[in-house]
Formats: C-alpha cells, structure tokens, sequence
C-alpha cells in the first residue's frame, strides 16, 4: 500500500490561501510591507497571481513618499482598481532628508500636491486612515483648500496631518508663511466625519470653530505656533463634543494665551489663569493624558483646566530643549500644582456630583508615569510621588541621580514612607545610575530591603565603561550580554541562554513579596523616553530589576 503524499499549499482552498495572504499583508508593524507582500505575492506562480489580483484586501495600502517618481503613481493606480471598494489607508510621506529649511526652495510644492489629490480625492468615500507628513506648508494647504469642499468621508475613522517643523513652536515664534495662515474647515466643516475617531495635528491648523472634531476617542495637538492654536473657548467646545476621549496628547501649545481684563484688578490676564475656568474641561473617561510643554506657568494653568477622573497613564515631559538645549527650566511647580490637594478649591456646577469628592486630576488611580526631561528639585519629585499609590510603572529619562533619593532607595530614614509602595518595573537613565553609583560612601549602598540589577545586552556600553566596583558597593547587580551587537527591542526582548535564568530567577523570587519592584528586558541603549517625543534617540537610559533582595542571599 502507497503511503499517500503529504498535502502541499497548492491543495489549500482559495478562501484559505487568500486570507493567509491578506494576513501577511497586513499584520507588520512595518507600512511598507502592505505594498511589497502583495507584488511578491503576485510574482510567485500564475495561480497565485490571478488568486492574489482577485483578492481585493491585499491592495487596499497606498504609500506615496518623495519623490514621486512615475513608479509610484502607475503602481497606486493600480491598487486603487485592484482594492475595488474596499476601505484605503492612505500613507503620504513628502518629506525630503537634503532640505535646506527654506519654506520656497522644498522640491515637493503645492503643485505636486495637487496631482496627488486628483489621484486620490475620487476615492475619498473609501479613505479609513490618512497620514499625511511634510517639511513645508504650502503642500499642507492645498490639501486642506482641496477636502474643504468633500461632501462625506464616511468610512475615515484616523487623520494624522503633519508639518514636521517643531520649530514654529517656540515661545516667540510666529506662523509661516503669513499668507497661508487663514483656517480653512476639515472637509468643509466636519459634518461628514461621523466615523472618525483619531486626530493628530501636528503643526497644523484649522478653522477650530468647524473643525469636525467630535466624538474623538483619541487627540493629539502638537508643535504648533501659538497665535494658530484654537482659543479658550474653542478648546474647551471641542474637548467637550469629544465626552468619550480616551488620550489625549498635547505638545507645546494648547489654547491660545491671550489676554483679557481681570473683573478684580482690570489688568491683562490670560485666561488660562482666571480661576473660575479652573477645572472646566471634564473628560471622564480620558485614561491617557501627555502633556509636553514649553512654559511651566502655562502649562500648569493649562493642567488647572481639567478634570480627570479615569486617569491611569500620564506623561509629563519638558520639550524646551527639543528647540534649544540650553533651555533648562525648573518644572517644580508643575509637579507641586499635580501633589497639592488644594488644587480642589473650585467645583463647576456642571460636573458630576463624584467630581466634588475626587481630585481633578486622579494621582492615586495612575498606574503608568513618565517623566522626560523634568528639571525639578528632589522634595518636588518626591512629593508627587508620594501620591501614587498604584503606580506599577515608572518611567523618569533625561533626568537626574535625584529621583534614586526622590524613591527612597538612597538616604531616607527607614521610617519614611515608601513613595511608589505598588512599583513593579522603572526605567531610569543609565548615566543617572553611574552617577548615583559614584556618590560617597556614606550614599550608599542602597536600602538592604531591596536589590538592583542593571541588565545590560549588546555592545553599546563597554566592560571599560562600567564602574564595577562603585555599582557592587551601590548594591547594583551587573547582568551584561555583549556577545552580539544589536539593537534589542524592550517589547520583544531577545532570548540569550544563561541570561533569561538570571532574569527568571528574579522575578521568580519577586513574586513571593508583597512589595516588590521588577522589570524584565532590560536594555542599555533603547530609548526610554515619553511617547510622542521629539527628543533624540538617547544610548543612555536602561531598565532597573528593583526586586526585594534574598535575606539568605550572599
């Protein structure tokens, strides 16, 4: 008796085939795969070919980049045709690595721009997410002048324009080019985006009054010049047709600052700073606050504005030095405005009756911190964190040695409270270890309730690099891999034999305590730093394995 042949993929049903292609297609973390995978696909065999150009869910990606040679055009054509009616992501990315910063001289015009929405705008009723990303704003603005007259956009659920010049935020910059700085309403004001649920804006502006931002779960704001950015009044109508926010990112500016008589003293104010719009902005189910700012006194009126209730993740991050390194301010009343329970003394009548009991922006619920790039003095870290009785991770980059003694594992008295009793994983910089490894004898070695391990993989830190013998006396245990060179990923950590036993046994050991402080894949030359940031890619900042230390340990 023959033993039958073993099936092969050319026996699978079309049905089959065709949806494991779509899910290659469509299933990297990388865009541009959603345009190669389909033309191998179809350049295999004739049979995959006719079974792939029939599949109209692998051509529904669409990325044009500059240059936009005539390859491009011909190929979005054809996946226009081949995608029949099927929902579009749209990619567009015109930005150009040789620009030389002048506004005229961009090799991608408002010309350019122009041929590719009259390649795309027909299709507008099938576009589900659009990124559209360029150095200069004429191109940007004959977008906008094109889509204001769109009648419906009914499947386009994501929006992301951006002008990637975080320069025109600065504090004393202004809008160009002058002439194009006139709003102009998204798709004619909104009313045919009844699906669309993520906005990013990034140094691009509308008409706020019709800028069909509602129903929004997700909104970011960021780098844009101030005299641009919506008013008070604007700001705080479209965060409240958005009632159902989940995150929202504001970097650089919110609502304009402009000034206004004080009914009490009769001088000019902001208004951000009139204390009956304190707490005026409620978003109860917002759970992802990011706030990078450029001023503190803005920013902590700005913060004074909300009302937060449901808050489980926040980023505070100082971006002055994105647009000048030498601008260090001291965030300290930032940090000091969030601590301080006092920030409750006004209740607007339109909140809920639970607002009046709960502070407006929630520390105690926060379950996820970063801090970039705060400058801030050690009582004003330590007091904040105090009041984060559920944070289970911690982020602090681009900062200082201060936030080991910030966390009471350097010099506290023993009878201090543990500031972060909930902590599970903290990333800090690797240069603010060094320098806390450094400090004198007397510093260290760290609380003997807990245990550091520093997990260093790859070669970007050298053996000659490492102070041993300061971090043994600090207390810090070395596990480092630089057998390979790489650049690991924190979410997808590379398996290294030996080295995954030493982490096992750690977290093992972690878990018998009620206290505990662990963090797994931890990577000496990742970037740490908040999301959205604009700082650069940084080799300085590691994770710490912070796990209660072994008493019979040696």
């Amino acid at each position: 008796m023959e033993t039958p042949l073993p099936l092969t993929i050319a026996s699978l049903a079309n049905e089959l085939l065709a949806r494991i292609f779509a899910l290659t297609t469509h299933d990297s973390h990388d865009p541009h795969d959603a345009i190669l995978y389909p033309i191998i696909i179809s350049h295999t065999c004739a049979s995959w070919r006719r079974l792939a150009i029939s599949t109209s869910d692998l051509w529904t990606s669409i990325i044009l980049t500059h240059p936009s040679p005539w390859s491009q055009l011909s190929r979005t054509v054809a996946y226009l045709s081949r995608s029949r009616r099927r929902p579009l992501s749209l990619l567009l990315d015109f930005r150009d690595p040789a620009w030389d910063w002048s506004e005229d001289s961009h090799s991608f015009s408002w010309k350019h721009m122009e041929n590719v929405i009259r390649l795309l705008s027909p299709h507008v009723l099938r576009w589900r997410s659009l990124e559209l990303l360029t150095d200069t704003w004429s191109p940007i603005f004959t977008f906008l002048w094109y889509i204001r007259k769109v009648p419906s956009a009914p499947m386009l659920e994501s929006l992301s324009l951006s002008r990637c010049n975080v320069y025109f935020a600065a504090s004393e910059e202004t809008f160009e080019p002058a002439a194009l700085k006139e709003p102009i309403a998204l798709f004619g004001g909104g009313m045919a985006l009844r699906s669309l649920r993520r906005v990013v804006l990034a140094g691009v502006h509308c008409d706020w009054t019709n800028s069909g931002l509602r129903n929004l779960e997700e909104l970011e704001l960021k780098y844009h010049a101030m005299e641009v950015m919506p008013s008070l009044q604007q700001f705080v109508n479209i965060l409240s047709d958005c009632p159902k926010l989940l995150r929202l990112a504001i970097l650089g500016w919110g609502p304009r600052a402009d000034t206004m008589p004080d009914k009490l003293t009769g001088r000019e104010v902001s208004p951000l700073s009139v204390g009956k719009l304190c707490g005026s902005v409620c978003l109860p189910y917002l759970e992802h606050f990011i706030l990078g700012f450029l001023d503190v006194e803005y920013a902590t009126s700005l913060l004074s504005l909300f009302c937060l209730p449901a808050l489980k993740t926040l980023t505070l991050e100082d971006i002055s030095p994105t647009l000048d390194p030498a601008d260090h301010q001291d965030a300290s009343s930032i940090l000091n405005f969030l601590a301080d329970p006092s920030s409750t003394l006004f209740q607007p009548s339109s909140h809920s009756a639970s607002c009046a009991h709960t502070r407006r922006i929630c520390l105690q619920n926060i379950i996820n911190l970063e801090l970039c790039a705060l400058q801030a003095s050690q009582p004003a870290i330590r007091s904040i964190l105090l009041k984060f009785l559920s944070l289970e991770r911690l982020s602090v980059t681009h900062m200082g040695r201060d936030i080991f003694a910030a966390l009471g594992q350097m010099s506290s008295p023993a009878s201090s409270p543990s500031t972060t009793p909930a902590l599970l994983d903290a990333v800090v910089d690797f240069n603010a270890l060094l320098s806390f490894a450094k400090l004198p004898s007397e510093k260290k070695p760290l609380s003997t309730s807990y245990k550091i391990s520093l997990d260093i993989r790859g070669d970007l830190v050298g053996p000659a690099d490492l102070p041993r013998m300061d971090l043994m006396r600090a207390g810090v245990v070395i596990i480092q891999d630089n057998a390979l060179s790489r650049r690991p990923s924190i979410s997808q950590p590379i398996s290294v034999p030996g080295l995954e036993s030493a982490k096992t046994e750690t977290s093992a050991m972690a878990s018998t305590s009620e206290q505990h402080h662990v963090a797994s894949g931890a990577h000496a030359g990742d970037w740490c730093a908040a999301p959205g940031s604009s700082l650069p890619p940084s080799t300085s900042n590691c994770d710490l394995n912070l796990s209660p230390s072994d008493p019979g340990a040696e």
